[in-house]
């Protein structure tokens, strides 16, 4: 048979505790300001998807000068074969 263990102090076990949740609680109301704060700051600034579509609308408007199109790799290509230079392709 096991002895049993003594009693334990149920008020010293239950003031810890309630200590415990009262350190919880307090940081739970931290974060919450914390939140509060940041919400704050943050609604003075514009929506990204509005920044999203300005950024879109300037990149559309200038093309990017390392993708050639097309048309430029026709200029290109026969350019090479008509100069004698090129590799005889035709």
């Amino acid at each position: 048979m096991n002895p049993k263990s003594p009693p334990r102090p149920y008020g010293r076990l239950d003031s810890f505790g309630k200590r415990r949740q009262m350190l919880k609680v307090q940081v739970l109301e931290r974060e919450i300001g914390l939140l509060q704060e940041e919400l704050k700051s943050l609604e003075g600034l514009q929506p990204s998807s509005r920044s999203c579509k300005e950024l879109e609308t300037f990149v559309g408007a200038k093309p990017d000068p390392f993708i050639t199109t097309n048309q430029e790799m026709h200029k290109s290509h026969r350019s090479c074969i008509g100069d004698g230079a090129g590799p005889d392709l035709v």
